[in-house]
């Protein structure tokens, strides 16, 4: 989990500099490729951060589950 939100800067900025090699190589041509290049990548950065909160949520859901299993209440002993 930790180097899953230690990976989100890298990849934003990864996304950064592709859009600036794009514009430095004049790979696209008008605003509108531009703009479906950066939605693109953004895209493609924000598949970390889905993955960083699905990961974040098994744990959380796997705390409450061992903490269920924890503090479960027990039936009393037969004859008791």
């Amino acid at each position: 989990l930790l180097l899953q939100f230690l990976t989100l800067p890298v990849e934003f900025n990864a996304s950064k500099r592709a859009m600036l090699q794009l514009d430095r190589l004049q790979l696209l041509s008008g605003e509108e490729e531009e703009e479906a290049a950066r939605s693109v990548l953004r895209a493609a950065a924000m598949t970390y951060v889905a993955g960083a909160a699905s990961a974040a949520g098994y744990i959380f859901y796997l705390l409450l589950l061992g903490g269920q299993m924890l503090f479960r209440r027990r039936p009393p002993a037969p004859g008791t």
